[in-house]
């Protein structure tokens, strides 16, 4: 009697050890039918920062005037040499920011008028890249400037911060990469459930979120000037002045950068506001540009000083904000030692 029931469990156990095989060979059939077929169809989602669509640059411009870095996601093409060229002749100042910086003229017009006063002044280095945030800012600092030991940098950044994402946040990028799949890296199924995943989020968050949300803003900020400072750099911060007013702002901004139009110069607003909320938190220099050129009309600022897009300084614009920051680092205590001769322990 106990070796039929012994028997008959066995069976039983059996059964179920089959049919969970069966259940398993048919669930890795169907996998391997649905890696296949994606496969053919020729789908492949890979999340890395070169992939990532951004307001500025978008993939044709990224790809013709950039190039790809592992952790800032692109620098110029000419980045590494200005690194080197700096790390051989060490600068006073580095200028950090976006295309406000590293297209605009006011880093060598300040040199320039810095060496009118201070004449065995070195250049400065203007280490700004167009497209980035303060999130790829903190980045660079801790990454290569502090290596570089200028005295003090100027901080300039906002404007990409309160663009609006395609999907992600800035911060989101690094970890939204398909590293932790490790050998399923590859695998296309894996890739269609984690850009499923990424669009159900995206759609419970409902409109395109910010690169950097103010909460982030105002962190990235805040470590900039605490790393910087940690490392015997004196960060100074500069807010981003504008020629924008509200129901005058450029079509295109709301095709790509901006969710609502009509709240862009609100939203830059509170992004400035912060700027002097960290300065004043931190006890960090402030040159508050932003405020200096509210002195002017609104026409000499439209048609003067900035170029039509109402958020890069025209050459002229960029005197005003190089002679305005000059200013700045004069009468700042914080910055009086800024332009002595290096020495050998300096």
């Amino acid at each position: 009697m106990g070796d039929s029931r012994g028997f008959g469990r066995k069976r039983q156990i059996g059964r179920l050890t089959g049919n969970f095989a069966l259940l398993a060979g048919s669930l890795a059939l169907s996998l391997v039918a649905v890696e296949l077929g994606l496969r053919i169809a020729g789908y492949s989602f890979e999340l890395a920062p070169e992939s990532v669509e951004f307001g500025y640059p978008n993939p044709i411009v990224r790809r013709n005037y950039f190039r790809i870095d592992p952790d800032l996601w692109w620098v110029t093409k000419k980045y590494q040499l200005t690194l080197a060229n700096i790390a051989e002749n060490r600068r006073p100042v580095l200028f950090l920011g976006d295309s406000c910086t590293q297209f605009g003229s006011y880093p060598a017009q300040f040199i320039s008028r810095v060496q009118a006063v201070h004449p065995y002044v070195s250049a400065g280095g203007k280490l700004g890249v167009g497209g980035w945030s303060s999130h790829q800012g903190l980045k660079q600092l801790v990454r290569d400037v502090i290596p570089l030991r200028p005295r003090a940098v100027t901080v300039y950044f906002g404007w990409n911060d309160h663009w609006a994402g395609f999907g992600v946040e800035d911060a989101e990028i690094d970890s939204l990469q398909l590293d932790w799949l490790g050998p399923f890296r590859e695998s296309r199924t894996a890739q269609l459930l984690f850009q499923s995943q990424l669009a159900f989020r995206n759609w419970l968050r409902g409109d395109r979120p910010l690169r950097v949300p103010p909460k982030a803003f105002r962190h990235n900020m805040t470590e900039i000037v605490r790393v910087a400072r940690a490392n015997g750099i004196e960060p100074v911060l500069i807010t981003a002045p504008t020629s924008l007013r509200r129901g005058f702002e450029p079509p295109y901004l709301g095709e790509r950068f901006a969710v609502d139009l009509a709240e862009l110069v609100p939203l830059h607003e509170r992004y400035v506001e912060i700027v002097r909320e960290v300065a004043e938190a931190e006890s960090a220099v402030l040159c508050d540009a932003a405020k200096e050129f509210e002195r002017y009309p609104d026409d000499t600022l439209r048609n003067h000083y900035f170029k039509g897009d109402g958020i890069h300084p025209t050459r002229a614009g960029d005197f005003v904000l190089a002679e305005f920051l000059f200013e700045c680092f004069e009468r700042s205590p914080r910055l009086r030692d800024v332009w002595k001769p290096f020495g050998p322990d300096s």
